[in-house]
């Protein structure tokens, strides 16, 4: 959890692949979600690769919006050349 402002706060997930689907996601997410409520945090935010299609449906099921886009890598390849990817900003309101 990275605060990114007074009482916004940036979260992240990441699962082993023989997780996906069980549902820890959405459970974690929940609990972070009511934790930082609770704090005193007004606001989330979460980024997820725009193709990763199951992550930016539990994004907005649990009330999260698309607020931008963005150009990220995190990887080079063989040739030192970053691997760009479209990454969504999404955000929920927690007052």
């Amino acid at each position: 959890m990275n605060q990114r402002s007074a009482g916004v706060y940036e979260c992240g997930y990441s699962f082993h692949p023989a997780f996906h689907g069980c549902g820890y996601a959405r459970e974690s997410l929940r609990a972070v979600i009511g934790f930082m409520k609770s704090a005193g945090a007004t606001k989330l935010t979460a980024g997820t690769a725009l193709h990763n299609a199951p992550s930016v449906r539990l994004l907005k099921a649990l009330g999260f919006t698309q607020t931008a886009v963005e150009q990220v890598s995190f990887y080079k390849d063989e040739a030192g050349n970053d691997i760009v990817f479209d990454g969504g900003v999404f955000e929920k309101e927690l007052s």
